[in-house]
């Protein structure tokens, strides 16, 4: 299986996870292509790299790569950790009603979609509260250094609720608002001694 195309496994799993058949055929387009004996070669390789199951292994730049070529050329590896394929926008700039799986391989781009989704819901909703949190320390150390290198000026919340991008590890936050539900309980129960009669 380890040298299976990465396709094979995502199927692996979402049968597992109990998707149907069908839905798995679907959703990575296995019964959608018909070869066309009249297209020239050129014409099937393109249309092969826009085949579901092809675009988890390779990207298709496309005609307009002026975002890619200024990433290349500029030769900094921090852009990089903030370039957002064509491709991957949609995930980050669509408007869902509840929540969504986005899931992929190592490398794929997740982090990055999730950058992005975070400046859009900022800049959509200026008082909304975000939260970008991770299991480790050093990916959300990561995620807050690539929030200030993709938008410098995005609005950062100081702790959990407050209004703006909040990055933190689980460990960190379940021990921030657990800290802060204390203090509350805390000014409570002084507010009640306070304000009982002698």
């Amino acid at each position: 299986m380890d040298e299976a195309p990465e396709w094979q496994a995502t199927a692996h799993l979402e049968l597992a996870a109990g998707t149907s058949a069908q839905e798995v055929q679907d959703k990575l387009g296995l019964s959608r292509y018909v070869d066309d004996p009249q297209a020239i070669e050129e014409e099937k390789v393109r249309k092969s790299l826009e085949h579901p199951a092809t675009k988890m292994q390779f990207t298709f730049v496309g005609d307009n790569s002026d975002e890619l070529k200024k990433v290349i050329e500029g030769g900094d590896f921090d852009s990089w950790r903030t370039f957002l394929h064509p491709e991957q926008r949609i995930y980050s700039e669509r408007r869902y009603n509840g929540s969504f799986r986005l899931s992929g391989g190592a490398g794929t781009g997740k982090t990055v979609v999730l950058l992005h989704r975070a400046r859009m819901l900022a800049a959509t909703e200026p008082v909304s509260r975000i939260v970008l949190i991770t299991y480790t320390t050093t990916l959300a150390d990561s995620l807050e250094s690539g929030l200030m290198k993709l938008d410098a000026g995005l609005p950062r919340a100081a702790k959990p609720g407050a209004p703006g991008i909040y990055v933190s590890g689980v460990d960190s936050l379940v021990n921030r608002v657990f800290r802060g539900t204390q203090e509350i309980e805390q000014r409570r129960l002084v507010s009640r001694w306070l304000s009982i009669d002698p």
